[in-house]
């Protein structure tokens, strides 16, 4: 019986998954976009699960804000983050 050995390493995978791809302004739309969100879902005070998807969509646009990767963007290969040239 053969078996197939996988080997990845660290540095690879950080690569692939951690790549910065949003830009500042994506950020603060991100973070607007949540609170709305937020302030939508408390302030109609009635429980449906239309007002859970929108608690996980605010807490999935906070996290990349903060983290600065779109896991969605890099399978499209959006990338709103400018690079400053090294000189």
């Amino acid at each position: 019986m053969e078996t197939t050995e996988f080997r990845i390493s660290y540095r690879t995978l950080n690569i692939v998954i951690m790549k910065k791809n949003v830009g500042n302004i994506d950020k603060l739309v991100r973070l607007l976009v949540a609170l709305l969100a937020v302030i939508t879902t408390y302030a109609d005070q009635v429980t449906s699960p239309w007002t859970y998807v929108l608690y996980v969509v605010a807490a999935i646009m906070v996290l990349t804000a903060f983290v600065g990767t779109c896991p969605l963007w890099l399978m499209t290969g959006i990338n709103t983050l400018k690079l400053k040239k090294k000189q």
